[in-house]
């Protein structure tokens, strides 16, 4: 649907554009790509951090379609270095904890990476 009607009365896609030095556009104006992503996927994720004695933080994913045999591999790094490997049911909430975590801040923004790894029963990824 082509939306240049009078309710759009402002931008790229005005019948009457003032002000600018471009031609108006309509349509698709960018890059645009697809991507594919497995038939059993990670939709969702949520991270929760407190500020605890260890410091620590809840995990818990969402998985396309529902399934209740799959597992969660999470590896968090510090650069280089494997900080933590842990392995559960992918409708776990997980909390890790993190001794001796460095918390980010504005005088220090540390920060760690996370990666996670969905597999099937045989221990084979699937996303």
């Amino acid at each position: 649907i082509d939306a240049t009607g009078n309710f759009q009365a402002r931008g790229k896609q005005s019948k009457s554009p003032h002000g600018i030095w471009y031609t108006r556009v309509s349509g698709i104006w960018q890059t645009v790509w697809l991507e594919t992503v497995p038939t059993t996927y990670i939709s969702d994720l949520r991270l929760h951090t407190e500020r605890l004695e260890p410091p620590c933080f809840q995990l818990q994913i969402s998985v396309v379609p529902e399934a209740s045999d799959l597992k969660l591999r999470v590896v968090l790094m510090e650069k280089e270095n494997k900080v933590l490997e842990m392995e559960a049911n992918s409708n776990d909430v997980l909390k890790l904890e993190l001794p001796g975590a460095k918390l980010w801040s504005p005088e220090s923004p540390h920060l760690y990476d996370l990666q996670l790894q969905l597999l099937d029963a045989r221990l084979g990824a699937v996303d």
